[in-house]
């Protein structure tokens, strides 16, 4: 009797031991398999901001060779964590968050650009349109000074 509780008792090592070391091996796959998974997000953050600067730029350089009071819109899709979107003079520059870092691309036209981009993330139309050898990108803001207005009425 006690040579098959001594052979159970090996098998039962042995199975534990064998179980440890593939248990060892996955936790170190999957440690592995995250540290490519988060480092692949990132890259495909890094791209999609490039690809959106790109859209708007080539729309931009489209809209401002076509002349004066040209109208396009774009398709965008902006990446998430997007801290800001500045035009400054023909560049746009975006700053956007991977991981706890802010990282910033840009892309320049061959216009001068005015307006505003959305940075909710998301696809997205947004408008564009060349007027005096600018573009103007986003929605237009009618800023109406009150005192500034004249009405004139005619009556026959």
């Amino acid at each position: 009797m006690s040579e098959t509780l001594r052979k159970n008792g090996q098998t039962s090592v042995e199975f534990l031991v064998v179980l440890s070391t593939v248990l060892v091996v996955f936790i170190i796959l999957l440690a592995m398999g995250q540290k490519s998974y988060i480092s692949s997000k990132e890259a495909v953050k890094s791209i999609q901001a490039r690809a959106t600067l790109k859209d708007i730029v080539n729309a931009a350089n489209l809209v401002h060779s076509q002349g004066e009071n040209a109208k396009t819109k774009v398709y965008v899709t902006m990446p998430e964590d997007v801290q800001e979107i500045i035009l400054s003079d023909n560049c746009v520059f975006m700053r956007f968050y991977i991981g706890d870092e802010i990282h910033e691309k840009h892309e320049c036209s061959d216009a001068c650009l005015v307006g505003e981009v959305p940075t909710y993330s998301g696809s997205y139309w947004i408008n564009m349109q060349s007027r005096r050898n600018c573009v103007y990108i986003g929605e237009p803001k009618l800023k109406v000074n009150p005192t500034s207005l004249n009405f004139a009425v005619y009556i026959d």
